[in-house]
């Protein structure tokens, strides 16, 4: 997106401007290059618009003075000499651009190409005011001037090279610049602002006393602190530098450290205590697809930090942006650069527990472009393995004479052959075993060049690759879960629940998990200029993700009638998933921003911005295994579910599952803007966004029996003689038949027009108010038939609807109010209503797990969007060291609230036959249509539900970066920053929960908080930071608290995540001038982290488990 900046005028300038701006206007290609700051372009731009105008009100023959014609009344009570600091920073930029244009002048004829200078004024940091006798230096030379008494200055030439400047004054704190450009044969406009030296301040740290900062570091901060200033919503602003200082790989590590964010399973944002659902995710203004076959959120590990210039995100709602933003990311790709550049970066890593265990779990399905995030290619079901023979499951006919639904002996064989034939083709890979991987690595390269085709033509490219392989595991983690009987003497009860004897969902057991994750993205990129007013651009972004996991679960669990021997309800189970995850994203976008001139019309100034663009985004999953078996007294494995059903297979499966989503994205604003009077500046913008989206799910599989298909009752298979592969003989498994689990199609549409006022009051106020009207809708249909693996006859999807979703047609304010005293103080005021739509997994009514027998996830296609109020007070400051602090307080009601709970059925009640309709209690738990548990599979069943209750969330955030040379001149390099978020959110109970314990007789409260809302969350570093040594070193910890991950009913109780803490190192050093070298350390303290169920206030454990430490070191190399 493209940012246009308008500055006021003091009539004082107008003369010195047209000096100054003609030069920038006008200037001949062969003359000296002005060079001015990136920050200030858009300033230089705005002054130069202003002139212009100024000489075309001339031409048309306007006689007024330029006073009359652009002049800005001093604030009551003070005179021109006597500015306000605002109106002194415009004037610092103007006096730098004409000492600049001076100096070009003074050296155009005799300017060695090999030489450069620096030219600008400096001023009292705290007043504004220029400052004269400023001695300033470039270290280890002997070129040094002083400032005249305009505080202007030029110094040079001097050869190119990157120099420190050192600026100082008695009565001023000495400053250093390090890292300042000096380029050959261009005049660099550099202004400063000088801190005094403090009242309170001895003179022996006033002589010790000196602050350094980076040139690109100085940059930085005026990019981030002057977004967060003008924007017109609470606004965190993350740039590639902050990703380098927190040693974030992805988008997802890095936005966890912006105050009031949290991110699930490293991929997932919740914003202030809202889930993903609630984070409207765009790139470079567009919406973005997500290849999640079950979130509505994209997957922000997705997208590797090297390929982003920088990540926005905003808190409160304006009325240009989706009716889906409570809260937003907007991701900015990397831009058109000013001059050629190549950077190249290489790490090695380091995993505690994967890197050399040779138990990290691996398989043979995989092949060599796996490594690349390529291998759903050669993984996909072979053509011919979906016709298996219809008459394989029939019995043979021993009798002499036929009998109808048999077969005979040749014809079994025959089928055999066929269904074997196919397991062959399939692959007959159905375990996993150990094998220690090797090192995490990982490459970056990324380029870019401009060239002025002409006077008023720029144009230029851009682009980059990532790869990366890393391993992580987890290591025979605590797993247990529980569900009891609802009727009967065994019902839900604290002791009930943990007696392994009568808790028919019991299951403890060890888990280990390994997974080898690939990144390949590449990102290439085009844009044009054209004069001032108009750009373009265009760019693919082509990103690639694979997962190859493989997990085990070895233990306990309870059988009604147990294989073995002893005198319990226990056999030892052992489940294995052998799956590979491949999930690419392609966008295309085009975009553009046009600046025209309004003479003549009510508005002085028109902008025009637009983007269009297409995503693509798949996840495959292909050849991904499920297989589970109960081990005998003898060591063998069985298939049967139980003792008393030997011919009944226990669930094994291969499965080919695909998500596509294409989605097609249009949008445009148009901004009117003039000054009507003396700080009454006016901005009417209004605009059209669209999003269509086309999603398909196509989940199909094969069961997998005994090794011999021709004996139905055959359901054993050999133990194994590798301990670190126990099923390694269900290689010898059969295919026994072809399913198709589900064909979904969604169709999702979403149509938003908006109107918005931006008005300045008395140049401290601004208010921003309008009304966006939105339309969205959602079409799901399921073709087919609904099919649960592994339930037989037994399906519980049958009786679901096959079609659904929603549509929702709504206006929606947003009302903001800005005060700034100064340009360093904020204050804001929001108010806005917003919603939250059901994901495209929530409404499509197929069912999905991770293991066979873990919980199952059922969609709901009778879902509908929830309403959403805001309400947002802030207070920001910061100052040009980077010194900030800020406080927001927010309230949020939640409507309709969409909540995943146990069962399918719980807003269904009974048919009238069982209840007549006017005696449903919605408090009586027998009048509910609810299954929990699938007995076939020992599984827990969970779906998705709008609350009828409002829930509500009020909370603070504060946040804040301070240098701490102030207590010593020995901790001037040290700084402390963080923030900290405290979220109270609660929400009535669903009727059906409150109904479930009452009827086990359990003890419940009618409210609780909010399903994946953590109470608070801290982040914090103590960064060092030398850049004389080129040395930043930063401890970086995080903390968050438990998360309620889901409720329960009548025979379980609440689930709850472990809070946890987390301590990272991170540090850089610079070796010369092109070259650095990086360290980092995560997890130093190896911090627990789980789930547990809160069992009438004891926490018993759900998952336990550790995510050990990584370590990794990288080096950078920029030509």
């Amino acid at each position: 997106m493209f940012l246009a900046t308008k500055v006021k005028i003091p009539p004082k300038l107008i003369v010195l401007l047209m000096a100054a701006v003609s030069a920038l206007i006008i200037k001949p290609l062969s003359a000296i290059k002005i060079v001015v700051p990136d920050q200030y372009k858009d300033q230089i731009e705005a002054i130069k618009a202003a002139e212009r105008a100024e000489r075309e009100k001339e031409l048309q023959g306007f006689n007024e003075s330029a006073d009359a014609a652009m002049s800005i009344d001093a604030p009551e009570g003070q005179t021109e000499d006597n500015q306000s600091p605002e109106v002194a920073a415009d004037e610092f930029l103007v006096q730098s651009v004409i000492e600049a244009t001076d100096s070009a002048t003074e050296f155009e004829l005799n300017l060695a190409a090999s030489e450069g200078i620096i030219s600008g004024q400096i001023i009292d940091k705290e007043s504004g005011q220029p400052l004269s006798g400023v001695a300033i230096l470039l270290e280890d030379t002997n070129i040094a001037t002083v400032t005249d008494g305009e505080g202007r200055y030029s110094i040079g030439p001097a050869p190119a090279g990157e120099y420190t400047v050192s600026f100082v004054k008695t009565g001023y704190i000495e400053a250093d610049v390090t890292d300042y450009a000096i380029v050959g044969g261009e005049v660099s406009v550099f202004p400063f602002g000088l801190p005094p030296r403090p009242a309170d301040m001895s003179d022996e740290v006033y002589e010790l006393q000196d602050f350094t900062v980076t040139a690109e570091e100085a940059n930085n901060i005026m990019l981030q602190l002057e977004l967060k200033m003008n924007s017109d919503s609470i606004l965190s602003v993350m740039s590639s530098e902050d990703f380098s200082k927190f040693a974030a790989s992805d988008i997802g590590d890095a936005v966890k450290r912006v105050s009031g964010v949290s991110v699930v399973g490293g991929k997932y944002a919740v914003i202030r205590g809202l889930g993903d659902r609630y984070v409207w995710t765009t790139m470079s203004g567009l919406p973005v697809a997500s290849p999640d076959p079950d979130k509505l959120a994209v997957q922000l590990d997705l997208f590797p930090s090297s390929l982003f210039e920088s990540i926005a995100v905003s808190k409160t709602f304006t009325p240009d942006q989706s009716a889906t933003a409570t809260g937003a990311i907007d991701l900015k790709l990397k831009s058109l650069p000013d001059e050629f550049f190549m950077n190249v970066s290489t790490s090695v890593g380091f995993h505690s527990i994967a890197t050399g265990n040779d138990r990290f779990l691996v398989n043979g399905r995989g092949g060599s472009m796996d490594q690349f995030a390529m291998g759903a290619e050669n993984r996909g079901l072979p053509d011919g393995a979906r016709e298996f023979p219809e008459d394989l499951n029939l019995p043979v006919n021993v009798l002499p004479f036929p009998i109808p639904g048999t077969i005979t002996q040749a014809e079994k064989d025959a089928a055999v052959a066929e269904a074997v034939a196919i397991t062959d083709l399939i692959g007959r890979d159905f375990h996993n075993y150990g094998d220690a991987p090797g090192p995490d690595y990982g490459v970056k390269f990324s380029f870019g060049n401009a060239y002025d085709v002409n006077d008023r033509i720029r144009a230029g490219y851009f682009g980059g690759v990532n790869y990366s392989r890393k391993f992580r595991m987890v290591e025979e983690a605590g797993y247990f879960r529980s569900a009891t009987d609802t009727s009967g003497t065994n019902t839900l009860g604290p002791e009930n629940f943990v007696d392994p004897d009568v808790a028919i969902g019991y299951r403890n057991q060890l888990r280990t998990e390994a997974t080898a994750t690939n990144v390949l993205s590449w990102l290439v990129g085009f844009g044009l200029e054209v004069g001032e007013d108009h750009q373009f651009s265009l760019s693919r972004l082509d990103l690639r993700q694979s997962e190859n996991e493989n997990a085990r679960l070895i233990g306990d669990v309870y059988n009604q009638f147990p294989f073995s021997s002893d005198s319990d309800s226990l056999d030892t189970e052992i489940a294995e998933t052998l799956r590979y995850t491949e999930r690419r994203l392609i966008s295309d976008q085009a975009a553009g921003a046009h600046r025209f001139d309004l003479p003549d019309v009510v508005f002085d100034e028109l902008e025009i911005e637009w983007a269009v663009g297409r995503d693509t985004a798949t996840q495959e999953e292909p050849g991904y295994v499920q297989t589970r078996t109960i081990v005998l007294d003898n060591g063998d494995l069985t298939l049967a579910q139980d003792s008393t059903a030997a011919g009944s297979a226990s669930p094994s499966f291969v499965i080919w599952r695909e998500i596509e989503e294409e989605r097609d994205n249009q949008r445009i604003d148009f901004s009117f803007k003039d000054t009507f009077a003396d700080g009454f500046d006016t901005k009417i913008k209004f605009g059209a966004l669209t999003s269509r989206g086309d999603r398909k799910v196509f989940d199909e599989y094969i069961s997998l029996k005994g090794d011999d298909l021709s004996a139905s009752g055959d359901t054993t298979v050999d133990a194994s003689d590798d301990p670190d592969a126990p099923l390694k003989n269900f290689n010898e498994l059969d295919a026994a038949g072809y399913t198709i689990a589900a064909d979904v199609s969604l169709e999702t549409e979403q149509d938003g027009r908006y109107f918005m006022v931006e008005q300045q009051l008395f140049e401290k106020f601004r208010v921003i108010g309008g009304y966006r009207h939105e339309k969205n809708s959602a079409d799901v249909q399921v073709n087919g038939e609904l099919q649960l693996r592994g339930a037989g006859s037994n399906n519980p999807l049958k009786d679901l609807p096959t079609s659904g979703g929603y549509e929702d047609d709504r206006w929606l304010p947003g009302l903001t109010f800005i005060y700034q005293p100064t340009d360093r103080v904020s204050l804001k005021l929001a108010y806005s209503k917003t919603l939250a739509l059901p994901s495209a997994r929530e409404v499509s009514p197929y069912a999905s797990s991770a293991f066979s027998g873990s919980d199952i996830d059922v969609g709901n296609p009778d879902l509908s969007p929830s309403d959403v109020e805001n309400f947002d007070i802030g207070f920001s400051w910061f100052n040009e060291s980077g010194d900030s602090f800020g406080v927001t307080l927010f309230h949020k009601v939640v409507d309709n609230r969409i909540e995943k709970l146990s069962g399918i059925g719980a807003d269904t009640f009974k048919d009238v036959t069982d209840v007549e309709e006017d005696t449903i209690d919605p408090l009586n738990y027998s009048h509910y249509q609810i299954l929990t548990f699938s007995d076939n599979l020992d599984a827990a069943l969970y779906s998705w539900y709008n609350n009828p209750n409002e829930a509500t969330l009020t909370g603070i955030e504060v946040e804040g970066r301070k240098s701490l040379g102030f207590l010593h001149d020995l901790l001037r390099d040290f700084s402390l920053g963080g923030n900290y978020t405290y979220i109270k959110g609660e929400v009535d109970r669903f009727p059906i929960e409150i109904a479930a314990k009452s009827f086990a007789g359990r003890p419940i409260e009618e409210t609780r908080a909010l399903t994946n809302q953590p109470e608070y969350i801290l982040n914090a570093d103590l960064t060092y930071d030398n850049p004389d040594w080129g040395l930043r070193v930063s401890l970086i910890a995080y903390h968050i608290s438990e998360v309620l991950q889901g409720v329960s009913f009548a025979d379980s109780y609440d689930v709850y995540g472990n809070a946890y803490k987390s301590l990272d190192l991170t540090a850089s050093k610079t070796i010369k001038e092109n070259l650095k070298v990086s360290f980092s350390i995560k997890n130093i303290t190896d911090s627990k982290r789980g789930t547990y169920y809160d069992v009438e206030g004891d926490d018993v454990g759900r998952d336990v488990y550790k995510v050990g430490q990584s370590m990794s070191l990288g080096i950078n190399y920029e030509f």
